[in-house]
């Protein structure tokens, strides 16, 4: 016999799985279904920190790419291979950075919530140091996109990837979870954790403009994540963040990780169906399927310039994580 608390899974869910496929269906005539918005800024000193090193590294290896490279013109003996030759072309021996290395540090989180589809999508504005060559480098901001569609026996997840050889595409990805380890507070997937774990009870609340939140911690061997979270009176999501701290210990102390702070929260709200669901126009690729190589005007142009010169210009491991 079916557990009761299965049995109250199906009995939930049922209005949500029988509305999801005329309003996939509809996602690109523009329909909407209410929703929750929460925007948080998130302040990040371990980007920075981290973001900070990079750049010495980099004045070190400019430097030293400079000095190897006169060495060997003094000596009559240039590079052998093209990319060699472009490298030393490229050492000017002054490490540059063209943009704000401090805006690293910012990240901008948008999460929405359709909980009568149990659909959830995140949305986060990035940057990060690009570094072109050995001895130059530019801050560039990026977005990353994940939506959630949760049902009663897993997750089916959609992450795009932005690609500048291949284009936008998206990998789809299926998880088994319990209904019940959903609802549970989304900032265990903020935070994951692979030591033991303790959570505390209630801590106290802040309250966040007209919004009031309850102050939990857990806690590790070397980390505290402390969250401030906001009931909503739903199945899904039945608490979301509003505010919350990630502090480490580690061999130079304490170190603020991030800090993040609520910038707005809305709720019965109509957002777009086409905000849950990948765009039509976009491929979609199955998790841990290979993917075809692209064929469009600049993946040709890549391996043309391959051909020409020896050197893939599109071939940039950086920008592949």
């Amino acid at each position: 016999m079916p557990h009761p608390l299965a049995r109250l899974a199906s009995l939930l869910l049922a209005p949500a799985l029988a509305v999801a496929s005329p309003l996939a269906r509809a996602a690109d005539r523009g329909a909407t279904i209410d929703g929750i918005h929460v925007h948080r800024s998130v302040d990040s000193p371990a980007a920075a920190r981290l973001t900070q090193l990079t750049i010495e590294m980099g004045k070190g290896g400019c430097a030293a790419a400079k000095r190897a490279c006169d060495q060997l013109a003094a000596a009559g003996v240039p590079p052998s291979d093209a990319r060699g030759r472009r490298a030393c072309a490229e050492a000017s021996g002054r490490f540059t950075i063209s943009g704000d290395p401090d805006r690293v540090r910012r990240i901008d989180v948008h999460e929405y919530f359709a909980p009568a589809q149990q659909w959830a999508v995140e949305k986060r504005t990035t940057a990060r140091l690009r570094q072109h060559n050995v001895c130059a480098a530019e801050i560039v901001e990026e977005e990353s996109v994940l939506i959630k569609h949760y049902s009663a026996k897993g997750i089916t997840i959609y992450r795009r990837l932005d690609d500048r050889a291949e284009g936008r595409r998206w990998v789809r990805d299926y998880h088994d979870r319990s209904l019940f380890a959903t609802v549970l507070p989304l900032f265990f997937e903020i935070a994951p954790l692979t030591n033991p774990a303790n959570v505390s009870g209630p801590l106290g609340h802040e309250r966040h403009g007209h919004h009031t939140c309850e102050v939990r911690k857990i806690s590790t061997a070397n980390s505290v994540f402390t969250s401030c979270l906001a009931s909503t009176g739903t199945l899904f999501p039945d608490s979301v963040l509003l505010s919350g701290s990630w502090v480490v210990t580690g061999p130079n102390g304490t170190e603020v990780q991030a800090v993040d702070r609520l910038v707005s929260y809305s709720e019965r709200i109509a957002l777009p169906v086409g905000l849950f669901h990948p765009p039509a126009t976009d491929p979609v690729e199955e998790a841990g399927r290979p993917q075809a190589p692209a064929d469009n005007a600049t993946s040709r142009w890549c391996l043309a310039e391959t051909a020409r010169t020896g050197v893939n210009p599109c071939d940039d491991d950086d920008d592949n994580d």
